[in-house]
């Protein structure tokens, strides 16, 4: 049974899905609070699937494209710093793998942490097909 103010779905077999808030249900009919039209009424016969939006992950997509974003980076920035350091002769060939590193982190973070944010997230889950 869903409560009412949950987000859905309603596929009836004359229109396009309408979306919008789940006003009641009854045996017979199911009324959905719409923003364009106001509260819309779907006859049991009629209604041909029922969805429920599912939650948003966007703030746990954002934290993971983070860390495998600078991870990712300081281990390539590692990498590249380690063989500049191997062809170096100089006074500060020591700095070629922390500075890489540090360099190429901050790119994989950047990357990961956009990647994360902009990923699809949510989407509808159906609940309901006769």
């Amino acid at each position: 049974m869903l409560a009412p103010g949950t987000e859905v779905r309603v596929v009836s077999g004359t229109s396009k899905p309408i979306v919008g808030t789940l006003e009641s249900v009854t045996e017979r009919e199911l009324v959905v609070l719409t923003q364009r039209t106001g509260p819309q009424s779907f006859p049991r016969p009629q209604i041909v699937s029922v969805s429920v939006k599912k939650s948003d992950h966007r703030r746990r997509n954002t934290l993971l494209g983070l860390g495998v974003g600078t991870l990712a980076g300081v281990v390539i920035g590692a990498g590249v710093g380690a063989v500049q350091a191997n062809n170096c002769r100089g006074f500060l060939c020591g700095l070629a793998v922390p500075v890489d590193a540090a360099a190429v982190g901050a790119i994989g973070l950047v990357g990961g942490m956009l990647t994360g944010l902009f990923w699809p997230t949510g989407g509808w889950r159906q609940i309901y097909a006769p």
